[in-house]
């Protein structure tokens, strides 16, 4: 399923979760109590539960929610530990219930694991390699946006220029046509993605919030801004593109929660010109889509009950084609390369085959795996786009060494196999 469905995303699992703890450590540190830190522990253990990796910087955060609690609001050192003890605990009976209810018992899910569920592209090596080279596509990616940045900074000050001369009519007059200019704006370039668009407002606010150091509530605002800062990396950990985390969805709401309070115009205008046009245009682009929305299972297996966008249903429900003559043919295949997943989840019957194998940071490894998938396998199904290692041209060049020639080409995805 993965991006060509648009339903969930590689590290999904999680996401409420991290939302969910992240507003309860706000509230935690507003008015510390004990059931709120029963809560905390429950939800980071399901957290932890649905991603294991998120625990590499969620436990060490829990202990620093805690903390706060105690040095903002003087509580006893017997009552810390006592809390601390109180919310590991529902932490840790939260796991074993999940584990139960998955597995029956610990033993059993101790025995499913396999190392082979560990993707590749992960390790020290590939945080230097691939990490950083992501990273950088992101601040290239970013500065294309500074055109829009000027535009957005602009008619801020031009809205607060308005106010001072015209007056409250004025500057909601000029405030209406800047938001139809940049909604028209915004649906010629075909809408954007809304959390890219707020880089600078989110980096803006941080640096504002930061310097509030003469405001009364600025200890508790640090430690929720380090909160902020903290869980928009906390997807990060094990995963990758670490800048666009910064922006994550709900740091967003939560920061303009906070900025509310503050006597600061530009920083409101700034959030009210980059929101508003891009919900607008989300709204418009989700009702003019309506019509097209059709049942995925007419399309594909393992979509019951799910409705999605009848264009992309279609276009990977015409590879099921290829695959159905495939397995007629008995023929063993499996999918490799880029957005490998989605024509996994929804046509492999069996593991996949190199399950594991997801970046392709290193050309000696990535042609390995091509060998390795031309000897055990009587097909392969590739999306047709370049990796980070070898382009499109060369895998194909590969393939064609060992025997694998292509056979069909459907929409994305090419189907290498052997005669």
């Amino acid at each position: 399923m993965g991006n060509a469905m648009e339903l969930y995303g590689w590290d999904v699992g999680a996401y409420p979760f991290e939302s969910a703890l992240l507003v309860l450590s706000f509230c935690y540190i507003d008015r510390p109590g004990r059931k709120l830190a029963v809560l905390c522990g429950v939800v980071c253990g399901l957290m932890v539960m649905a991603r294991i990796t998120t625990g590499v910087l969620g436990l060490p955060i829990l202990i620093a929610v805690l903390l706060a609690g105690r040095m903002l609001h003087n509580d006893s050192v017997r009552a810390l530990w006592g809390t601390v003890a109180l919310t590991f605990g529902a932490m840790f009976v939260t796991i074993l219930t999940v584990v139960i209810i998955m597995k029956g018992d610990v033993m059993s899910y101790m025995s499913a694991w396999s190392a082979d569920n560990i993707i590749t592209g992960h390790g020290f090596r590939d945080m230097l390699y691939g990490y950083l080279r992501w990273a950088w596509d992101d601040v290239v990616f970013y500065s294309r946006l500074l055109k829009l940045d000027v535009v957005i900074i602009c008619c801020c000050l031009l809205t607060i220029a308005y106010g001072k001369v015209f007056g409250r009519v004025g500057y909601l007059a000029v405030m209406a046509v800047i938001l139809l200019f940049l909604i028209f704006k915004r649906m010629g370039d075909g809408g954007g993605v809304f959390g890219k668009y707020l880089v600078p407002v989110v980096v803006l606010v941080y640096l504002f919030l930061m310097v509030r150091g003469r405001e009364e509530n600025w200890a508790i605002d640090k430690w929720k801004i380090f909160l902020v800062l903290v869980f928009a990396l906390l997807p990060a950990v094990g995963s990758d593109r670490v800048l666009l985390r910064l922006t994550f969805f709900y740091s967003i709401p939560l920061l303009m929660a906070m900025v509310y309070n503050y006597r600061n115009e530009f920083l409101k205008l700034m959030f009210l010109y980059l929101t508003i046009p891009a919900l607008a245009c989300w709204i418009y682009w989700e009702i003019t889509k309506y019509g097209s929305y059709c049942r995925a299972e007419e399309f594909l297996p393992r979509h019951q009950y799910i409705l999605g966008d009848g264009e992309r249903c279609r276009a990977i429900g015409k590879l099921s084609v290829e695959i159905d003559r495939l397995k007629a043919e008995h023929k063993r295949f499996g999918v490799f390369g880029d957005s490998r997943y989605v024509a996994s989840y929804i046509f492999e019957d069996e593991k996949p085959f190199h399950f594991q194998a997801f970046h392709y940071y290193y050309r000696e490894q990535t042609r390995q795996w091509i060998k390795d998938y031309a000897d055990s396998l009587d097909a392969v199904v590739m999306a047709r786009c370049d990796l980070p290692s070898m382009t499109y041209a060369e895998v194909a060049d590969l393939f064609g060494q060992y025997g694998m020639k292509q056979q069909a080409e459907v929409g994305d995805y090419v189907v290498f196999s052997k005669d």
